[in-house]
């Protein structure tokens, strides 16, 4: 998995077929500065549990960055279109 916005770059490994996963999923930021959800400014690693089903293009998962599992973080996402 290779994504990102316009802040941080979000890399991982996610599973190929449809089902539950686990993943750490590296952020890093494009400039210093940027201030991430949990209200840093560098990297982290964010270990993620969660299920993906690629026929529906939808995924969810929780998280918390690697050694500070008090935070959390919780996404759902659709896929809206083909990448060009």
């Amino acid at each position: 998995m290779n994504g990102s916005d316009a802040h941080f770059m979000y890399q991982g490994k996610i599973p190929i077929q449809s089902g539950e996963f686990t993943a750490l999923i590296n952020v890093t930021p494009w400039q210093s500065g940027n201030t991430h959800v949990f209200g840093g400014t560098g990297s982290y690693v964010l270990e993620t549990h969660g299920s993906i089903d690629y026929e529906k293009g939808i995924f969810s998962l929780h998280g918390s960055p690697q050694g500070n599992s008090q935070l959390k973080l919780q996404a759902t996402g659709k896929k809206i279109g083909e990448v060009a």
